[in-house]
């Protein structure tokens, strides 16, 4: 743990916090999001959000100079090493009873097994729970199966185009710049795009959506927007601008069609790091990689007339709201 570290973690608890208290920026604040309910429905319930007020300040006019100090790598990387340290193992215990995360579905299954807070961020499911995951998936394959890569907020957005505008604030989306190819811009125009959100609460771990053969990553991007609806009702275009990998899913569930999967960083993101084998066939389920400390984002792109998606997650998604979804849910089906 540096000294420069250190000194990281308290200016930004200073600055972050300090003027917004004062200001009074972020009351009254409220997201919401569809998710499951006992009788197997979807209501509508608000996010648990602690840094609401934060974001509403950073993405915000008088916010803007506390906002671009954090997008950039070095603040990602210093606050990386803080979240690495010893220092840091104070955070966790009040994290998981804030959050309410149950740790038995986790290789490490009590809070002093994790050395820093990171090692618990990126804390991996238990054998048991990984089999079970590539079972259900597996089980699915002959039905041809979309399944959510990670437990996160899903947004659907179909005939994805040049010209499509984006969330709520209705700014243009180059799927171009997101891509960083225009051929490969031209073969998904008119697609469908998943984009699965992670907060800092959920398992921060992605995993395959479709049986494949993955390609090597290739890097995009450099800046390290928040993710957060905060930040897209601002203008901001994070999947556009942040650090992101794109990965080829050749040969998806066996049908000889290809689908693109995007990790994409965000705010204090320190990096995004890939655990499968290249050129290798890959199951449904199997973990494909992980995000280490900060909300994060996983993109699914999938060419016109490829996949159909679950019809509640469309409805919920033409309002501009979120759908909650697990890891392994099934999100639709190639067509």
């Amino acid at each position: 743990m540096t000294f420069s570290s250190i000194l990281f973690y308290l200016t930004f608890t200073a600055l972050a916090w300090g003027p917004i208290s004062y200001f009074g920026f972020g009351s009254g604040a409220k997201q919401e999001y569809y998710q499951k309910n006992s009788e197997n429905g979807y209501e509508l319930v608000a996010e648990t959000n602690s840094n609401a007020a934060s974001l509403y300040f950073m993405y915000s006019w008088s916010g803007c100079g506390l906002r671009y100090f954090f997008k950039n790598q070095y603040a990602a990387n210093a606050y990386a090493r803080y979240m690495k340290s010893a220092w840091s193992k104070s955070k966790i215990e009040p994290f998981i009873k804030g959050h309410a995360i149950d740790l038995e579905r986790f290789e490490k299954a009590k809070v002093d097994e994790y050395d820093s807070f990171n090692d618990f961020f990126i804390r991996k499911l238990s054998m048991s729970a990984q089999l079970d995951l590539e079972k259900r998936c597996g089980e699915s394959a002959s039905q041809n199966k979309v399944y959510s890569p990670a437990d996160s907020k899903l947004l659907v957005i179909e005939n994805i185009g040049q010209n499509t505008p984006f969330q709520i604030k209705g700014k243009q989306f180059s799927l171009e710049t997101f891509l960083g190819d225009a051929d490969l811009a031209g073969q998904y125009a008119n697609g469908t795009m998943l984009i699965f959100r992670l907060a800092p609460y959920d398992y921060h771990r992605f995993h395959f959506p479709v049986s494949c053969m993955p390609g090597a990553p290739s890097t995009l991007g450099k800046s390290y927007e928040s993710v957060n609806p905060i930040a897209y009702k601002s203008g901001v275009q994070p999947l556009t601008q942040n650090l992101r990998h794109m990965i080829k899913l050749e040969n998806i569930n066996r049908t000889g069609k290809q689908a693109l999967m995007l990790p994409v960083g965000a705010m204090l993101v320190g990096s995004i790091k890939e655990t499968f084998n290249v050129n290798t066939q890959c199951q449904a389920g199997q973990e494909a990689g992980y995000f280490e400390f900060g909300g994060s984002t996983v993109v699914l792109l999938f060419k016109k007339g490829d996949l159909t998606v679950e019809k509640h997650f469309l409805e919920h998604s033409n309002k501009h709201i979120e759908t909650a979804v697990e890891v392994g849910e099934i999100i639709g089906s190639i067509v």
